[in-house]
């Protein structure tokens, strides 16, 4: 049928149907099943905590296919259609149709092309290994075409952290994710909320929690690793030549974890900037909402790689409000800030929009962006750096989960590039996936002109009877759809109030 909003708007109308649905319910919840099997899914399932990286997938011959972004893992919720009634489908507590979300870790891969502006998902050879699902798990780019990745969690609590450590070589075509996994001495104990980082000769992994078994908050994280970036080489790993991490200095700060690393250059040396994270203070148990709960900092740390030492960056002027799980990149020799969470509470108020860049060179953090233009507001974001295809550094953000909610709720698969220096700044990449009223609006969209494409693809497929309650069918999902939005409600996300979508810039 073509169009994934659609199909989505009828499986509103099986779940709450109307009284044109009640007459033909049967027929209704048969066409929101079909409606949902052959539209396109060709977007990665909405999540928080992935892992989002630019990627360049070389065909055989060695030719690079264009500037991509790579999207793995997370936590998030994937969909399918339920299947009306009881057993035999005659009970009358059975389900009422429409779609059935279920909580889920994921170890997919998924690459967008910038040249395209399309999602593909990429396979892996058979019987090879991949990483087991995961969240809060740290990635890092090795070269134009390949990743690393160390960690993560394999469950909500922290008792599945783990330190497991793998490299990502893409190919096409079509694009594939070619992992393997890399044995190395004296390995980083299991860890999630961390942060991990390259320069020139070296993996680095700091801090994050890990699980103590007195502890079911987890354990906060103050060492630092390295790794030479030789032991990643492929067979660099036999016994006899495996790669040994390396202590560093200790973080002299407080402990924190949901804190990002990104590495800046400066005066010839390679920096990691850490910036933010939080701490469960003594007393409170894990996840309590009270004020004093948690510290959540603001502060940004350096640490010089080459001479492994720690200071704290003291910028001229105001910056960033304190936050964990936010997301942060570079461009050029500067750190861009997005996003996160102030508050344990699941309130709107608890989530951030804001983006903020910060220049070693000056000292100083200055806010951009624009009022009522970007991103809504949200924790556990993936951003990162890309070029895109006219050669320009822009930075993308992609998913995460807005509050109030819950992971099957408003977990997000939106993807949306900033320009520095340029207005409007922030631009959102539609998908059929994106059905928000703010989605519809910034493409121009209104349901009617959806269905206009629907028909397009129906006449010639149905016939009669079927035709017939095709139409009817989509009219009332029209309908539903037209009152979701006069509530300012959406069907696959929480859509953010107009004045709430990102906070007003002065």
């Amino acid at each position: 049928f073509g169009s994934r909003r659609i199909g989505d708007q009828i499986c509103q109308g099986a779940r709450r149907p109307s009284m044109m649905v009640r007459v033909l319910p049967d027929a209704f919840g048969l066409l929101c099943v079909l409606a949902l099997a052959s539209a396109q899914e060709d977007v990665p399932p909405h999540r928080k905590s992935p892992e989002l990286h630019a990627l360049t997938a070389p065909d055989a011959d060695g030719t690079k296919q264009g500037p991509g972004l790579y999207v793995f893992g997370g936590k998030g919720y994937t969909q399918e259609p339920r299947r009306r009634g009881g057993k035999g489908g005659k009970g009358k507590k059975g389900n009422k149709g429409g779609m059935r979300s279920t909580v889920t870790f994921f170890s997919d891969s998924w690459l967008f092309n910038l040249s395209s502006e399309s999602w593909e998902e990429m396979e892996s050879p058979k019987d090879s290994p991949v990483p087991t699902a995961r969240w809060k798990s740290s990635m890092t780019r090795l070269d134009d075409s390949s990743l690393v990745l160390f960690g993560g969690c394999s469950s909500t609590a922290t008792s599945g952290v783990m330190n497991d450590l793998w490299v990502l070589e893409a190919s096409c075509c079509p694009a594939t994710a070619n992992w393997r996994e890399v044995q190395t001495d004296s390995s980083p104990r299991a860890r999630r909320g961390h942060v991990s980082v390259t320069n020139s000769t070296h993996l680095f992994i700091f801090g994050g929690k890990g699980w103590g078994d007195d502890n079911e908050a987890g354990e906060c994280l103050t060492d630092i690793y390295s790794l030479p970036l030789s032991a990643l080489s492929s067979g660099a790993d036999q016994s006899d030549q495996r790669g040994n991490w390396t202590r560093g200095a200790d973080f002299p700060g407080r402990c924190r974890w949901g804190a990002t690393g990104t590495i800046l250059n400066f005066n010839g040396s390679a920096y990691l900037a850490v910036f933010g994270g939080r701490i469960l203070n003594p007393g409170n148990e894990n996840h309590a909402t009270g004020e004093s709960a948690y510290t959540y900092f603001d502060e940004l740390w350096l640490y010089d790689t080459t001479a492994a030492s720690w200071r704290l960056a003291k910028p001229d002027g105001p910056g960033p409000h304190r936050r964990d799980h936010h997301g942060a990149a570079s461009i050029g020799d500067d750190l861009f800030v997005f996003g996160g969470r102030d508050s344990e509470t699941r309130d709107k108020s608890s989530v951030l929009n804001d983006l903020w860049r910060f220049s070693l060179k000056e000292n100083q953090w200055t806010q951009l962006g624009l009022k009522d233009h970007g991103p809504s507001k949200r924790y556990m974001p993936g951003v990162a750096e890309i070029r895109n295809p006219r050669g320009v550094e822009v930075l993308a953000v992609f998913g995460g989960e807005q509050l109030p909610g819950s992971t099957k709720r408003t977990t997000l698969n939106d993807l949306w590039f900033f320009t520095p220096g340029t207005w409007p700044g922030w631009t959102l990449v539609p998908t059929e996936d994106d059905s928000s009223e703010e989605a519809l609006e910034l493409e121009g969209l209104q349901p009617q002109s959806q269905l206009e494409e629907i028909f397009g693809h129906v006449s010639g497929g149905l016939g009669g009877l079927g035709a017939m309650l095709f139409v009817i069918a989509a009219l009332a999902g029209v309908y539903v759809y037209k009152a979701d939005l006069r509530r300012g409600a959406r069907s696959n996300q929480v859509a953010a109030e107009p004045s709430e979508y990102v906070q007003i810039q002065d």
